[in-house]
């Protein structure tokens, strides 16, 4: 990870990520590694650290699922990433399996007792 968020600073003021979600912007290397350490924030905030579990159940891969993955792993955090179509079926299953802490979703998900 550390590699990761080196690199980044190191490619400030370069084009990285674009794409739904973003509202027509791209992301520079230096904004997206503040977005990383803003989402991390607000996981943080909502109990997420080091050995958290927290699954992501999308919609639609989203430029945001990079910035949610990255946080979570600056955290320190376990993910379960879940990019949600109609032949995808088992998401409460997977839901079970990984016993998150939290659940953060654009789309209903099953009520497996997690927050979210």
């Amino acid at each position: 990870m550390t590699r990761l968020v080196e690199a980044l600073e190191g490619h400030a003021g370069r084009p990285a990520l674009g794409g739904a979600g973003l509202g027509g912007r791209v992301l520079d290397h230096g904004a997206l590694l503040e977005e990383v350490h803003r989402v991390a924030g607000v996981l943080g905030d909502a109990g997420v650290c080091r050995g958290s579990g927290l699954a992501c159940v999308l919609g639609e891969n989203r430029a945001q699922a990079l910035l949610l993955r990255t946080a979570a792993h600056v955290l320190g955090a376990r993910l379960t990433l879940v990019v949600q179509d109609p032949s995808l079926y088992g998401v409460e299953h997977l839901l079970r399996d990984c016993r998150p802490e939290l659940v953060v979703h654009d789309m209903p998900v099953p009520d497996t007792g997690c927050r979210g």
